[in-house]
């Protein structure tokens, strides 16, 4: 949910989704599922322990040796965990299907540079993660994607058994499939997520915080009294983009309630308005919210609470600052068991406070997809890996959580634990973050400082949530590509500079969306209406 953390989030926003923050949305199963249904957190690791992949026979009567490339963004590991890691998963997948698998964690801070560069050059890769925040729905329309719809009919009998319906109607573009959802949160919402003793040194109390603009007398006291910390370390983050951009928690933009965001590869340029029943384009006359985010950011910039090579430095993730002690707060997903997974990272008591209630819609349900490049060797292998990591409890947990008895150890109750000596997960020397990534989130085994029955409370999560009046909505680009390439060119001028608030960010604000226009904006709301009315016609 992708996490990553989401913070493991969070995340389609201006830059990634979480995540990092953790979080970008995760998804249900259904009680026909392979995913653990247990009522405690030790049947839940049984279950998952118990799961296998689906095939028993030997793979070197059938499948030849084949060396895939997977490629997903990951925070950098420690060299040797790294290694430790690959060897014991091409020890698994060479059992199960004659395969090694290259483990390419890129850097979240890179990610959004080299996976377009990557998919356009042909260069290898067989197993590719995408979101709606990453790209899926653009990249699809470019053919960077091949279509699975018939290779998840006869590869990954494994994925449609555990993985409900709704994810992988989201992911239909006209009918055809480019990816398979992974199984995790189906729901997205978003919490700030803030280190108790420094709000109560601040005399700040969380019921009082209702938006980022609330946070400034902690903001204050942290740049005064906390001279090792970063005020505000996240802006560049999913979260915090989507809290304060697109769901418009900045002065003056209550009315952004009535907007649903998360269709467009911007950052909620395009966003569609439920009042109203259409897609509109999110400039200043229609909402304050971009106004009044730069303006923010720009105020926040000036008094010093921001780190001081934010507009250069592509790599800030408030997770880990948080954990190295350089900064108390991040933003997230609200979904049960971040509050638990983030304060056990960073060591702290750690507060909750919502910001967004949690709805499910497309932009949650393919908030995490693994795709097949065009440029794979064998799409059918690809399929066959894929649908191991909704499958095999063996193989996401080597990927998520490492080799046990050097990540992690098992208690008695089937919770895992950091093995004795070691004082984080960073020590370990793989913190991958990836559990909402990985095929089957589900399948995870649970940390004993978890919240308890965690996946059983994930299931209830995704029940109770709210769903968005247009789940499987997805915008093809093909008709205005051209259109696309002239406004994501102008984003990339403008973006970063409004996010850090450097220079008058009201202006850039009203010259980006100028420039957009001219750029050819307004054809593609249109042709974003005409999708939708195709769309609803074919419900």
């Amino acid at each position: 949910m992708k996490r990553k953390t989401l913070l493991s989030l969070m995340l389609a926003t201006l830059f990634f989704l979480s995540a990092i923050l953790a979080g970008c949305g995760q998804t249900p199963v259904t009680e026909s599922s392979a995913t653990p249904a247990a009522s405690s957190a030790s049947a839940t690791a049984k279950a998952s322990s118990e799961s296998v992949a689906p095939s028993s026979e030997a793979p070197e009567a059938s499948l030849e040796p084949m060396a895939l490339k997977f490629y997903w963004p990951c925070g950098p590991q420690k060299e040797d965990a790294q290694a430790l890691v690959q060897e014991e998963v091409n020890k698994l997948l060479g059992e199960t299907l004659n395969t090694s698998l290259e483990l390419n964690l890129v850097d979240w801070g890179i990610w959004n540079d080299k996976y377009p560069v990557m998919l356009a050059s042909g260069e290898q890769a067989d197993i590719m993660f995408s979101a709606s925040w990453s790209g899926y729905v653009a990249e699809a329309g470019k053919n960077s994607f091949l279509e699975v719809t018939d290779l998840l009919k006869d590869y990954g009998q494994g994925i449609t058994a555990s993985l409900a319906p709704e994810f992988l109607k989201a992911a239909t573009i006209k009918g055809k499939l480019f990816a398979v959802p992974q199984n995790k949160d189906a729901a997205q919402g978003y919490a700030l997520y803030m280190q108790k003793d420094i709000l109560e040194k601040a005399g700040v109390k969380p019921e009082d915080i209702k938006s980022l603009n609330d946070l400034e007398p902690v903001l204050e006291y942290v740049k005064n009294n906390e001279k090792d910390m970063i005020p505000l370390a996240n802006i560049l983050d999913a979260g915090a983009m989507y809290v304060c951009t697109r769901d418009g928690f900045a002065d003056g933009v209550g009315d952004f309630s009535r907007f649903e965001g998360g269709y467009d590869q911007w950052g909620s340029v395009v966003v569609y308005d439920k009042q109203n029943d259409k897609f509109v384009a999110l400039d200043p006359t229609v909402s304050k919210a971009w106004v009044a985010y730069g303006n923010m950011m720009n105020d926040f910039n000036k008094k010093g609470y921001l780190m001081k090579d934010l507009l250069t430095n592509k790599s800030v993730d408030s997770g880990v600052l948080w954990a190295e002690g350089r900064t108390w707060m991040t933003t997230s997903s609200n979904v049960p068991g971040q509050l638990e997974l983030i304060a056990g990272n960073v060591k702290q008591e750690v507060v909750q406070v919502d910001m967004l209630p949690a709805v499910k819609n497309t932009n949650s349900l393919i908030g995490s997809l693994l795709t097949i490049p065009r440029a794979a060797k064998d799409p059918a292998r690809s399929m066959m890996v894929i649908n191991q990591m909704h499958t095999d409890a063996r193989l996401v947990n080597l990927i998520v959580n490492g080799v046990e008895g050097k990540q992690y150890v098992k208690n008695d109750d089937g919770t895992i634990r950091l093995p004795d000596g070691v004082a984080s997960k960073p020590d370990t020397g793989w913190d991958s973050g990836s559990w909402w990534m990985i095929g089957n989130a589900f399948l995870n085994y649970v940390w004993d400082t978890d919240l308890p029955n965690r996946w059983v409370r994930m299931q209830e999560f995704n029940k109770a949530s709210a769903v968005s009046a247009i789940v499987g909505y997805n915008f093809d680009t093909s008709a205005v590509k051209t259109e696309v390439a002239a406004v994501t060119n102008v984003m990339e001028q403008y973006k970063r500079l409004i996010a850090t608030g450097s220079g008058e960010t009201e202006k850039y604000v009203n010259e980006m969306f100028d420039k957009m226009k001219a750029a050819g904006l307004d054809k593609i709301v249109d042709e974003y209406n005409v999708q939708l009315k195709e769309w609803k016609t074919a419900q």
